[in-house]
């Protein structure tokens, strides 16, 4: 069975606490217009609708269109390189069409996986053209419950909710939260457009925010050919996704994250983890363009290489479809605690660098029987020794 969704982002837990909280839409058009059904003090709510079916409400909601990252939470930035700001950022994603998503960053550690960005909320969103207030409703909130919607399961729990949402402009979106009780301060939340259509200022999104926020980039998108490449602002390390057979006429997937100068080392840092174009991120946005479908790497990767780049504790914890793994490079590798611990349909660990390796805790997989290839004798004795100091059962061999 699996487990309840133990962490929801501290806005996500006011907002879950909260039902049919109004959430107004303040300030004026900068350009002096009043909406439609307010002009002179008028209040005729047959003439709310602007023709797109959302009411005005004195700001233009098309700017709401697109998706928005937290930026600061009362009054303080936020700094996704300090753990503890974590549970603070927010993704919110509006559609035109009326639908809502949002993510959080998993920071309590939940089946032993910390800082990765997770899909946690799912639902709706509209507003009242009588009373112009605005709900997001048919709800569904935590990562566990979102994925068993989307798998088809129906008898999840969903919720309706409101926030006060205090000014919007083409880049900035700022929310004030009501507390959790009568005697909680309310709490300032504001974000910033990272994608999406501004309205008709036209105003274009701070790219300069964005690149402080992290540094990754889309270098290569082939839709044909299934293959994806992204690539750290440091030029450092790149990240490809692509089908390398095809079985029944369906891809295999395989993650390829190698360092682009093998000299030198490379890592994946927290910031990179959450930026819109990291590979997971990217793979859903990729799928969805090219199959009519997001779907995530965790579900479909098949096969793993990398080569000279630092992996993060638990960072592929959870990719349970990755039957083939590769560890190459130049360079003295470790493979981090808990890495692969849950890569239940592990068939191969291949270890093809000359380098000595060392291999943190949990960082195997128990549950299923695989085989190591080594190509050393610090790598054989120390693969022997591990196994010999945890409730692993695999095959070692050298490689040939």
């Amino acid at each position: 069975m699996k487990k309840t969704f133990k962490y929801i982002s501290l806005c996500g837990m006011f907002l879950l606490g909260l039902s049919l909280i109004t959430f107004t839409a303040c300030g004026g058009d900068d350009e002096g217009n009043q909406p439609k059904g307010t002009e002179n003090g008028a209040g005729n709510d047959d003439d709310d609708d602007d023709g797109s079916g959302l009411p005005s409400v004195g700001i233009n909601i098309e700017n709401l269109y697109g998706t928005w990252e937290t930026v600061s939470y009362d009054g303080k930035a936020i700094d996704l390189s300090k753990e503890e700001d974590w549970p603070k950022w927010d993704k919110f994603e509006f559609k035109e069409d009326g639908s809502f998503n949002g993510w959080s960053i998993n920071y309590n550690g939940d089946e032993g996986i910390r800082g990765r960005q997770e899909h946690t909320k799912l639902g709706k969103w509209a507003y009242d053209a009588t009373t112009k207030k605005a709900k997001l409703y048919d709800l569904v909130m935590g990562y566990h419950e979102v994925k068993d919607y989307l798998n088809g399961k129906t008898d999840v729990q969903k919720i309706e909710m409101a926030v006060t949402l205090s000014s919007l402009s083409a880049t900035e979106l700022k929310l004030t939260i009501p507390g959790r009780n009568a005697f909680a301060s309310p709490v300032t939340v504001v974000m910033r457009k990272t994608n999406g259509g501004g309205g008709d200022d036209d105003e274009e999104v701070d790219d300069e925010w964005e690149d402080e926020a992290s540094n990754i980039a889309v270098v290569e998108e082939d839709l044909e050919n299934i293959r994806f490449v992204i690539r750290n602002e440091a030029h450092n390390w790149q990240a490809v996704i692509q089908a390398y057979e095809f079985v029944e006429n369906s891809p295999r997937i395989e993650l390829i994250v190698e360092a682009l100068n093998p000299q030198q080392k490379a890592k994946i840092t927290a910031n990179d983890m959450q930026h819109t174009n990291f590979w997971e991120q990217a793979f859903m946005r990729y799928t969805e363009q090219a199959a009519g479908e997001a779907m995530t790497a965790q579900e479909n990767v098949k096969r793993l290489t990398i080569s000279g780049v630092m992996l993060r504790q638990n960072q592929f914890a959870d990719y349970e479809e990755i039957h083939e793994i590769t560890i190459d490079g130049l360079n003295d590798f470790r493979i981090p605690a808990g890495c692969f611990q849950n890569v239940t349909h592990l068939e191969a660990l291949f270890i093809g660098t000359r380098a000595d390796i060392a291999l943190g805790k949990n960082c195997l997989p128990s549950s299923v029987g695989f085989t190591v290839y080594v190509s050393t004798d610090q790598q054989y004795e120390t693969v022997a020794e591990y196994q010999r100091n945890s409730d692993c059962r695999f095959g070692l061999e050298w490689l040939k």
